[in-house]
């Protein structure tokens, strides 16, 4: 049977805006403003605001309630905002392409499904979307909402009957969307914890943690 495999984008094949903001733009406004830093209340916000990320509302509302959390001055939101807005730019993980050539040369059917309608271009400038059968965003799909919505993948369906034919793996970072996506569906799921974040998250059935793209096996 062949596996059909919906790999996320964001945080998963490349560095998406929240992360680059973590790593990046964070740390910078942190050292510039001399803020205060509790290294376990930071880790446990910042937790809080990607849930809270996933649920339709202005993202700065998210980013506020982050800052309350943390003590910091409220208007210093914008200043971190706009850092990412200018200066994010997806880069590749260093297992992406390893993971995505495996899965080519094993013959297996590999979509890109993300929730970011900018997806398909950051793809296409990174190389990726010639290693892949589609690069797909709910936007695309008529009646589709995001994940972690059941209509997404029936969209999917419609569009890719071969969808219907083999088994059908999520790889994906985030619990809230990419695996409340697969368990909604009833498929499988690889959940990539880079940042060993999850590891006290009850995935459920069909799931399973991994620290890489590398440590998932295709046997």
């Amino acid at each position: 049977m062949t596996t059909v495999w919906l790999i996320d984008f964001d945080d998963t094949l490349a560095s998406g805006p929240v992360t680059w903001g973590i790593r990046r733009a964070l740390p910078k406004l942190i050292r510039t403003h001399d803020l205060p830093l509790d290294p376990d209340a930071l880790a446990e916000g910042l937790l809080i605001a990607q849930e809270q990320s996933n649920a339709p509302g202005d993202l700065r509302a998210v980013v506020d309630a982050f800052f309350d959390r943390m003590g910091w001055p409220g208007h210093l939101r914008d200043a971190l905002l706009q850092d990412v807005s200018d200066n994010y730019a997806p880069e590749l993980f260093d297992d992406a392409l390893p993971f995505l050539d495996r899965l080519r040369r094993a013959g297996h059917t590999v979509f890109i499904l993300s929730n970011n309608p900018r997806t398909p271009d950051h793809a296409a400038q990174l190389g990726l979307s010639a290693q892949v059968e589609a690069v797909i965003t709910p936007h695309m799909l008529p009646g589709a909402g995001p994940k972690p919505e059941r209509s997404l993948w029936e969209r999917l369906a419609q569009r890719f009957p071969a969808l219907n034919e083999g088994d059908a793996v999520v790889v994906g970072d985030d619990p809230w969307s990419d695996l409340a996506f697969a368990q909604a569906c009833s498929l499988r799921a690889w959940l990539l914890d880079r940042d060993d974040r999850f590891g006290g998250l009850d995935l459920g059935p069909n799931a399973q943690r991994i620290r890489s793209l590398s440590d998932i096996p295709l046997a």
